[in-house]
């Protein structure tokens, strides 16, 4: 986990003005996240200043937050939730909570 850890906080403290590579970053370090909680949801905690970093490169332009930025955005959340899908699913059909087991009376 700490390889991908690593690798998102490069992404996101990459300084560079171009669209395309922040796209391409925030899709990356969407996938890279998403592998991180996936592989242990307390990840999560790390997971958290590294989007604060991305926000942060989103925001801090001087102009306009265009839709592509807000697309590529929407995009990376996506990418984020689909390394959860399997285990979620699975957890889900054994103990019908799609959290943690320990919580299946808050579900059931």
């Amino acid at each position: 986990m700490l390889p991908l850890l690593l690798e998102a906080t490069r992404l996101a403290l990459r300084e560079d003005d171009d669209n395309a590579h922040l796209t391409r970053d925030l899709v990356y370090a969407g996938f890279y996240l998403g592998a991180c909680i996936a592989f242990k949801l307390t990840n999560a905690v790390m997971v958290a200043p590294i989007l604060l970093l991305f926000a942060y490169r989103v925001l801090r332009r001087p102009r306009k937050v265009n839709l592509r930025i807000l697309g590529c955005v929407i995009l990376a959340a996506f990418v984020a939730l689909l390394p959860l899908i399997p285990h979620a699913l699975y957890i889900y059909r054994t103990t019908l909570s799609p959290v943690f087991p320990l919580y299946n009376r808050f579900f059931a």
